[in-house]
């Protein structure tokens, strides 16, 4: 045990520093915000006064070139040597604008290809899918446009750079040349060597000039390509906003009138051998690396099938869904094709998703417990099916829209039949998503009987929009649905396998870790289906330019704006830094420390220092993605030095005093410590209070000044031990060493009694009523020391009752002065 003395001296002096550094921030604020405004004002007249000064230098005359003195033209001659062979190496290596020409050549040829299917008369005849195909490509054709127009600017500025090297260099040599001509005595050797290094000068200067020559045709010519592809573009989109503007006209007669009405040829799609070659160019070289990812995750998914088919019970039912691991791995590979071959043509998109309906049939049993509802969802592959064929293999006229409407007719009796049957009636357990699934079935419903009615009435545009994108819809949630349960199943799996238990977090955290993924898993699944449903139904540019318009409003205040984005960003990389300081104070606890031997208490303290510092960070970028000025707080910083220096003196006291005892660790967590009377273990030590819980099992919350500036007696600052003093008294006449030797029989009988430092019996004096002695010993505080203290009393007291030895209880002698004679009778004995 240790004592604490008292830290008040300490704490006055730290009032006094804390107030003189809170008035002088202040002070220095304020002078930074004045200065910074001076600056400010003063900085058009220095603009101006540098102006005219650049100006008053250009009048006064350009910068001469000094020529090469005589006696140093060889060695200048050797150095300007070597320096245009290192440009020279520069000039001639040019493999990136090599490659652009070459990609320029690609792309021109497939564009001539590409153009019949933009012309006017085919832009008419093609659907909304067609033209966002279309778009998708071009907007391809865009970016690898901007990023070859990034290559031939580089390369230019470099070629500009050299450029204006040579060109100083033959300046230089020229009039080395001249002086060198013009004045007698120069040597010849001097002036050959001045001549051929010009000449070497001038061949480089023409040497740059047609390469950057060359660069700018090649830049001219993409240029141009890119108007191209700008107005081609340009055309599409206006084909689309008047679809869109007829999404509500009837744009093509009754059904019952279509057959005798002119029927338009098909429309031109790309074909399965188009659309594989273009996917091939683009990702070709990362086939065999996905292939390799892919043999992986199959390998993967059948290991973990076979170790989790001796599971039961729960836990069993959690990963069911990788007792078909072919199924369950091509699952997870076909839906992850749209997100890694993102610039893909649709078609490849639209193959793949047909290509799941394989794994989600064989998986289907497994999703939807509901036997009654594998019809309807059979049949909904079907339809699904059937409309992506019609992709590949196009109708138009009549009979493409007599195929539209049974699609149309047939996915809206499924649905009710699924109404009818209460067959998406949520039981009582359901959450509220499972709630909502009949009403958005009866929305369904709606829409489809609309786009029934729009396709016999002529408005062909929106019932191309509502059907399959409905269809589509429905199927995306059973994939993603799907996916997320095979992905789910794997983290669970892997959660509970023998080798991921090695780690402590998983081996004591593993449910807590498995539900943390398993959500953001789930939230990201609904964010990706809430964005395909936008791109759907063609309302993700009006969504994302809506929000772009309103987090890009401001409000002014001054010369300070504030928009929703700023507050957005602001807020959202708190919460980023808040979760990441979770994350890292996590691993640090449950992997690192776990590892090291480190001090009581310091793991505590390097992860609180490790979440201030996060949050620190944080807060500095949150401000800079809020686009807050800097500058611009001066005078707020000052403000608030002057009133944390007089207004929050023990906010901040307290702040400090915290600080204290995270460096200092005069106190630190797990300690037994008393004070003012009350005696607990410090729980927590926070930034401006601690707590300490009571051996009465009460939360203290106590001021980290009085833990710092108050007298803190801390029974566990340097060691784990307490001494425990048992007093015991006896009757007068037994013998003092009997029982100095029986109480050091009971502490060695104890097992809780430390051996080092022995147990002291002590023989300390002579009472009113009694022998007085006591029995001296330490113990751990991992021991309860009370309890100890306790047993070692019943053992004392069992001993002496054996040993026949009294326990005196204080006695007086009564002295009577006088007393009545009928007393005296009373008291005599009979």
């Amino acid at each position: 045990m240790s004592s604490m003395s008292s830290m008040s001296s300490m704490s006055s002096a730290m009032k006094s520093l804390l107030l003189y550094v809170a008035v002088s921030l202040g002070v220095l604020g304020c002078a930074s915000a004045a200065f910074a405004q001076d600056e400010a004002d003063a900085a058009p007249d220095a603009g101006v006064t540098d102006a005219a000064a650049a100006d008053g230098g250009t009048e006064v005359g350009a910068d001469t070139v000094a020529p090469v003195v005589a006696t140093t033209v060889i060695q200048e001659a050797h150095d300007q040597d070597t320096r245009l062979d290192e440009m020279r190496t520069k000039l001639e290596g040019q493999p990136a604008v090599g490659a652009v020409r070459a990609r320029l050549a690609t792309s021109v040829t497939e564009f001539a290809a590409f153009v019949p299917t933009i012309a006017p008369q085919a832009l008419e005849r093609a659907g909304r899918s067609e033209l966002m195909e279309r778009l998708r490509h071009l907007g391809t054709i865009e970016e690898e446009l901007a990023s070859d127009a990034d290559v031939l600017a580089d390369r230019l500025a470099h070629l500009a750079e050299l450029t204006s090297e040579i060109d100083a260099a033959q300046s230089r040599w020229t009039t080395t040349e001249e002086e060198l001509s013009a004045t007698d005595g120069t040597p010849p050797a001097a002036l050959s060597q001045a001549a051929e290094t010009r000449r070497r000068v001038d061949e480089e200067l023409t040497v740059a000039t047609e390469r950057t020559s060359v660069v700018v045709e090649l830049q001219a010519q993409l240029i141009e390509y890119q108007q191209r592809v700008e107005e081609a573009r340009s055309g599409v989109e206006e084909a689309r906003g008047q679809m869109r503007a007829q999404l509500l006209r009837r744009v093509t007669p009754p059904l019952w009138e279509a057959f005798s009405a002119e029927s338009p040829g098909p429309p031109t799609l790309v074909t399965v051998e188009g659309a594989w070659g273009a996917f091939y160019s683009g990702y070709g070289h990362r086939l065999p690396i996905h292939a390799g990812l892919l043999l992986g995750l199959l390998l993967f998914v059948f290991a973990l099938s076979r170790w989790t088919a001796h599971l039961t019970g729960s836990e069993a039912a959690s990963v069911a869904i990788l007792s078909r691991p072919l199924a369950a791995a091509g699952m997870v590979a076909l839906v992850s094709v749209r997100f890694l071959y993102t610039q893909a043509p649709a078609a490849i998109f639209h193959i793949a998703a047909v290509l799941a309906l394989a794994p989600l049939i064989r998986l289907l049993p497994l999703l939807v417990s509901n036997r009654a509802l594998h019809r309807p969802l059979w049949g909904l592959m079907a339809l699904f099916s059937l409309q992506e064929l019609a992709i590949f293999v196009p109708l138009s006229g009549p009979v493409g829209r007599l195929l539209s409407l049974g699609i149309s007719l047939a996915l809206l009796g499924l649905v009710v039949w699924v109404l009818r049957r209460n067959q998406a009636v949520p039981h009582e357990d359901a959450g509220r998503i499972e709630r909502a699934v009949p009403h958005v079935l009866k929305g369904v419903v709606a829409l489809l009987a609309v786009s029934a009615l729009a396709e016999v009435f002529g408005y062909t545009n929106l019932a191309a929009l509502l059907t399959p994108g409905l269809l589509i819809d429905i199927y995306v949630v059973l994939l993603l649905v799907a996916a997320v349960r095979v992905v789910d199943a794997l983290i669970t799996a892997t959660l509970m396998s023998d080798w991921a238990k090695v780690s402590h977090a998983v081996r004591d955290h593993g449910p807590r870790i498995g539900g943390r993924i398993r959500g953001a898993l789930h939230y990201a699944a609904i964010a990706v289906w809430f964005y395909g449903t936008l791109r759907v139904f063609d309302l993700d540019e009006f969504v994302i330019d809506s929000l772009v318009e309103l987090f890009g409003s401001s409000v002014s205040m001054g010369s300070w704006a504030l928009s929703l984005a700023d507050v957005v960003s602001f807020g959202l990389v708190i919460w980023i830094s808040v979760l990441l300081a979770r994350f890292t104070v996590f691993i640090l606890e449950e992997e690192v420390f776990t590892h090291l031997d480190l001090p009581r208490g310091a793991p505590s303290t390097i992860s609180r220092l490790v979440r201030y510092g996060i949050w620190a960070l944080g807060f500095v970028f949150a401000i800079g993605a809020a686009g807050v000025d800097t500058s611009s707080l001066a005078l707020l910083v000052s403000a608030l030095s002057v009133g944390i220096g007089f207004g929050l003196q023990n906010i901040v006291n307290n702040f400090v005093s915290g600080l204290v005892l995270i460096f200092e660790r005069p106190i630190r967590e797990g300690d037994t410590v008393e004070l003012s009377g009350m005696i607990g273990k410090v729980k927590a030590i926070g930034l401006r209070a601690s707590v300490v819980r009571t051996v009465q099992g009460s939360e203290v919350i106590v001021p980290n000044s009085d833990l710092v500036s108050g007298q803190v007696i801390n029974w566990t600052l340097s060691d784990q031990e307490r001494r425990v003093d048992v007093p015991i008294g006896v009757a007068y006449g037994t013998d003092p060493e009997v029982i100095l030797a029986m109480l050091a029989e009971v502490a060695a009988s104890i097992e809780e009694v430390q051996k080092t430092p022995a147990p002291l019996p002590l023989f300390k004096g002579f009472g009113d009523s009694s022998l007085d002695f006591e029995l001296r010993f330490w113990v751990n505080l991992r021991y309860d020391w009370p309890t100890v203290a306790s047993k070692a009393a019943v053992e004392i007291n069992r001993r002496l009752a054996d040993m026949n030895i009294e326990i005196p209880f204080p006695q007086r002698d009564l002295h009577v002065r006088s007393i009545e004679p009928d007393l005296t009778k009373l008291l005599e004995p009979k």
